[in-house]
């Protein structure tokens, strides 16, 4: 089955939330029964040993369950464990002691906590012996059919699943604090760093994009990279032998003497003094425009009609300014994940997500409505085969309507959804009255009945009618 699906319907783990299991990175998911260990019988205790265990680093669940002689408050089950191999026992508590029921009455089922700790001392021996011991008043007469049995179900801590030997699951720290994971690969940064030096040039255990981000000074032409590194890689991008990228050279020429001449009624060629590392420059009737290399826009002259007010919700980095008589146009590249990062940046470094490829990373699509991520997970539905995909089938006209007359439609389904979906039945007939209806049934079971409103539509066979349920 589809990864989506495991973990859509309860399958499997994924702590983290990236839509890999996390059984893909690292960790193991143990899920056991003993079976039936017996009747529960006054203080004959019953044990079954887990074994091929592995250490966790949360607190572990056991799930007991009993049909037997539980109704009364001396009634109950004493839960134990220990290594099975005449160690030290320990008593975890009692279960059914309040809120048992009689055998009549069906299964008792109980969930006690082991302590990691615990549990762990445990695991390093490979298995746990647990035993359930009736307390002296279970009364097997009673119930001569009973049952007991226990089940150990954890996310331990497999091979990889602990990259940084904290004795953590990765997948859970992550799940905790979704920064220790920005490229949002399932692993720690931290050792994406450590077992790949490209990542952390600088090795100071943060992703260089990271660094770049905290610090856009150290990344003058933005592709996420350290400049001083690039400048090792390949010197041949400094032709002046200055320190600095020669792209951000010419993008941070301090272009100081920009100026204009001609008619100056409204001081539209009167350079202001914040008119510097200026990239562009465009001309209105009245007005002008500087474009700055750090993004940024300067206007000064004529401002009727308000055409040198830059607008202050606009986000992102202008690209490109143009003026018109009594009008300006920018355009603007935007950070819609408002990771601070140009959004065509963030996609080339391979930060986030675009499956689509419109250089726009996929959580915007989804937040704009262009693409659907019914399931949260921040993979475009679309590219999950099989999962979420729109789905619509139309039966054909099935006959008269009558009351004696039922009309059935086979319409083919996919096996799920995760949504509720919506039927919709068309008729033209004799509906005006609420008492005249029509009763749906699917796979022979009641779902509801359409067509007791009295909706104006409702115009005895003149036209056709629709209702949904």
């Amino acid at each position: 089955t589809h990864d989506a699906d495991d973990i859509a319907f309860g399958g499997m783990y994924d702590l983290d939330g990236n839509g890999q299991p996390d059984t893909c990175q690292g960790a193991i998911e143990y899920a056991r029964n003993s079976g039936n260990l017996g009747v529960p019988t006054a203080s004959a205790p019953q044990s079954f040993t887990f074994t091929n265990l592995v250490p966790t680093d949360a607190d572990v669940p056991l799930t007991i369950t009993a049909t037997g002689d539980f109704d009364a408050t001396n009634e109950f089950l004493t839960v134990r464990v220990s290594d099975g191999a005449g160690g030290i026992v320990t008593t975890l508590g009692r279960v059914f002691e309040t809120g048992g029921r009689n055998c009549s009455a069906g299964d008792n089922t109980a969930t006690i906590t082991l302590p990691m700790a615990t549990f762990n001392a445990f695991a390093a021996g490979g298995q746990m012996a647990v035993t359930l011991l009736p307390s002296p008043a279970v009364t097997a007469a009673e119930c001569p059919g009973g049952t007991m049995s226990v089940r150990l179900a954890y996310l331990g801590i497999g091979p990889g699943g602990d990259c940084d030997n904290d004795a953590r699951l990765d997948v859970r720290q992550i799940a905790e604090n979704k920064n220790l994971d920005y490229n949002r690969n399932g692993n720690l940064d931290f050792c994406d760093c450590r077992d790949n030096p490209a990542l952390d040039r600088d090795r100071n255990g943060v992703l260089d994009v990271l660094d770049c981000l905290s610090d856009p000074s150290i990344d003058c032409n933005r592709n996420g990279s350290i400049d001083a590194y690039e400048l090792i890689d390949d010197p041949g991008i400094d032709c002046n032998g200055n320190g600095v990228i020669d792209s951000c050279d010419v993008a941070g020429r301090q272009v100081d003497l920009v100026g204009g001449w001609g008619w100056n009624g409204y001081g539209q060629i009167n350079t202001p003094s914040n008119a510097t590392g200026v990239t562009q420059v465009a001309c209105g009737g009245a007005h002008t425009y500087a474009l700055k290399n750090d993004g940024t826009l300067v206007g000064w002259g004529d401002n009727n009609a308000g055409k040198i007010n830059t607008p202050s919700n606009l986000t992102g980095v202008t690209q490109q300014v143009a003026c018109g008589i009594a009008y300006t146009y920018a355009l603007f590249e935007g950070d819609c994940d408002a990771d601070g990062v140009l959004d065509s940046t963030t996609v080339a470094n391979g930060t986030v997500p675009d499956l689509n490829a419109n250089l726009v990373p996929d959580s915007c699509d989804v937040t704009r409505g262009w693409e659907e991520d019914c399931d949260t997970n921040t993979v475009i539905d679309r590219y999950q085969q099989g999962v979420n995909l729109p789905y619509a089938v139309q039966s054909a006209q099935l006959g008269p309507i009558g009351h004696t007359s039922p009309q059935t439609a086979d319409l083919f389904a996919p096996p799920f959804t995760l949504s509720d979906p919506v039927l919709a039945v068309t008729v033209r007939g004799d509906f005006s009255l609420p008492s005249e209806f029509v009763t749906i049934y699917l796979n022979g079971r009641f779902v509801g009945q359409l067509f007791t409103d009295t909706g104006s539509d409702k115009n005895d066979c003149r036209s056709q009618i629709t209702r949904q349920i």
